[in-house]
């Protein structure tokens, strides 16, 4: 599983969790990615790590305190963009997905990504908070 887009392979490059580095990763021949998954300010998905933005990007602050094009003027390492959910189900559209929900908000908004993708076989979801994963299960039961 290429965690966060294969971190360990990618961190002398700087770009981890954007669409570089999961093309990295499948290059080598990884068939699962997993990510987290943070909501923006105006309600999207991003493939961010951290609540903070600046040890990747050099931005003071929050990606949940900035709206969908304000995150997408950010640059990971300096020249590789912070990519949507929605980006990665399309770019990767027969990989299968482990996903870690990092906020309260994109407990709803992933559920919903996942049925417009037609991505449940393919996502598995946690959460190091029980009452998120808790929620989410509520929302999109296994099938």
């Amino acid at each position: 599983m290429a965690h966060r887009g294969g971190s360990l392979l990618t961190a002398n490059l700087g770009i981890e969790n954007t669409v570089k580095a999961f093309t990295n990763a499948v290059e080598l021949g990884y068939r699962y990615l997993e990510t987290d998954i943070h909501a923006s300010a105006d309600g999207q998905l991003f493939a961010f790590h951290d609540g903070a933005l600046e040890r990747v990007t050099g931005y003071e602050g929050s990606l949940h305190e900035l709206s969908a094009a304000e995150v997408r003027e950010l640059l990971v390492g300096g020249r590789e963009p912070v990519p949507s959910l929605d980006e990665l189900f399309e770019t990767f559209p027969d990989l299968n997905f482990n996903i870690d929900i990092k906020h309260n908000r994109a407990v709803t908004l992933l559920a919903d990504a996942i049925r417009r993708h037609g991505a449940e076989r393919r996502v598995c979801v946690g959460s190091f908070s029980r009452a998120r994963i808790k929620k989410f299960r509520s929302l999109l039961p296994a099938s």
